[in-house]
């Protein structure tokens, strides 16, 4: 059985949804973001949460799993595409670049609560200040699934208009690494990560050979915070990660749609590690690329992509 509800605390609106082996925070007011998930037979926190609202409004990218579209920089929030100029804000003054997205933060509307789990939704249209520069309607939900070791999360995109609309799509997933636990991460990295210009942080399409030390801690040899980790790289093999923790594992999956991955710890002083899915890589629309190699795409008009991740418990 499972029970809920909305409660509005600091100016954000919270949906708080409790099964017999899960607890879940959704933040309405912040992108509908699930900032907290608790499995309670381990009573183990599985994300990095906010202590309060200012803290998640200040940085509503560095708590829970919030949905980046697109995911991660723009260069100078330009690109061109089908013959349109689009123009996102510019939100980072020191790489002069949008940062992710333009549902990051969001407040969005509760479409459901029940049994199976719980469904939020947000629509992208004219009435947002954002359209002039990116001009197309879609809508977007967020389905969250709970079983009793799995909690499965359904985002769906609806493009309402007729012209096909650029899509990127990133999960900017934290999760809660306490130090006292010894936690690992493994991760599925290609044979190398792309390089990035030092100032601007993005990059130049160039693949870079793994540093023996970050590889290690990128196949779980060793501590998720023995170094600094700010890697972005294409993903190989089977889409999953694995967080090793003396409690408990987690295995975090997520389908084939996404084509690259991004890690980062905040230079390893923390108590957290990033694990960023990402459908195309950063700045994809400007990079002389080829779209296959970096996910560089469109949904048409009148169309729904879904992309799907979990959550896994393993004891």
């Amino acid at each position: 059985m499972s029970v809920w509800r909305v409660i509005r605390r600091e100016e954000m609106e919270i949906l708080e949804y409790e099964t017999p082996e899960w607890q879940a925070s959704v933040a309405l007011s912040s992108g509908g973001n699930l900032i907290r998930l608790r499995y309670l037979p381990k009573e183990v926190e599985i994300l990095r949460f906010p202590r309060n609202g200012a803290e998640l409004k200040a940085r509503p990218e560095c708590f829970g799993s919030p949905l980046l579209l697109p995911p991660n920089r723009i260069a100078d929030g330009m690109f061109q595409a089908n013959h349109v100029l689009y123009r996102l804000p510019l939100n980072e003054r020191e790489t002069h670049s949008h940062l992710h997205g333009l549902v990051l933060g969001r407040r969005w509307t509760l479409l459901s609560a029940g049994e199976e789990g719980i469904a939020v939704g947000y629509r992208f249209s004219p009435r947002v200040p954002e359209y002039s520069g990116f001009p197309h309607e879609f809508q977007l939900e967020l389905r969250y699934c709970f079983a009793p070791e799995v909690v499965t999360t359904i985002l769906s995109i609806r493009n309402s208009g007729r012209n096909a609309m650029p899509l990127g799509v990133g999960f900017h997933t934290t999760f809660l690494l306490p130090p006292e636990e010894e936690p690992s991460v493994a991760v599925p990295r290609g044979e190398g990560f792309w390089e990035v210009h030092p100032r601007r942080r993005l990059p130049t399409g160039r693949l870079l050979p793994w540093d023996p030390g970050i590889a290690d801690l990128l196949d779980g040899k060793r501590s998720a915070a023995s170094l600094p980790v700010a890697h972005l790289f294409p993903l190989r093999g089977k889409r999953e990660a694995l967080i090793r923790r003396s409690r408990c594992h987690i295995r975090y999956r997520f389908d084939e749609k996404y084509a690259h991955l991004a890690c980062w710890n905040q230079g390893g002083n923390g108590d957290f590690f990033c694990i960023e899915p990402m459908s195309w890589m950063t700045n994809a629309p400007n990079l002389p690329l080829p779209p296959e190699i970096s996910g560089f795409s469109f949904l048409e008009g009148g169309k729904t992509r879904i992309f799907r991740s979990a959550f896994r418990i393993e004891i």
